[in-house]
């Protein structure tokens, strides 16, 4: 299934979103009706929701942790085993990451999403898109836009994000 979602995150989310139907390029795998969601501003674990909407809440939560610099939260979203390619393609594991933010280092004081594409594989899911991030490192803060690639899996019932993929877009 894809499920495409443009949204602004920083607490305000878009209402209206725009959806299109493209072939899947997995032909192993079955084409679903694409459909627009709207985004729930928490996460509060409804067994109830569809498996879209309990990703889209995830990076939601995880957008606003990341803004907090909740390592807390953060903890609970990325898998214990996580592993992040920055856009130099440098590896970064879940405890570096979380210690770069705890010590205050690296801030997100805004991040924006452009654009967010879920793609599910059973337990398996791929999520991408791009967004526009204002980042504190050592004092300097600059902008920053970024096309990513996140795989998740489904573990005990909970989806985890286990390995992210940052890129520049081309200007």
């Amino acid at each position: 299934m894809i499920t495409e979602q443009r949204l602004i995150r920083e607490y305000t989310f878009s209402a209206s979103s725009e959806s299109d139907r493209r072939p899947d390029p997995h032909p192993w795998t079955r084409l679903r009706q694409e459909k627009t969601m709207s985004i729930d501003n928490n996460v509060d674990g409804n067994k109830s929701q569809s498996n879209e909407q309990q990703i889209l809440n995830l990076f939601e939560a995880g957008d606003r942790a990341l803004m907090a610099a909740d390592v807390e939260s953060l903890s609970q979203i990325f898998a214990d085993d996580y592993i992040q390619y920055d856009d130099s393609g440098r590896p970064h594991t879940k405890q570096a990451i979380l210690e770069t933010l705890r010590s205050g280092a690296l801030r997100y004081p805004s991040i924006v999403s452009t654009q967010r594409t879920v793609r599910l594989f059973g337990d398996t899911a791929v999520v991408h898109g791009s967004e526009s991030d204002e980042v504190e490192r050592a004092g300097q803060r600059s902008s920053a836009r970024y096309l990513y690639l996140d795989v998740l899996m489904k573990q005990n019932g909970e989806w985890k994000i286990i390995a992210s993929q940052l890129a520049r877009p081309v200007e």
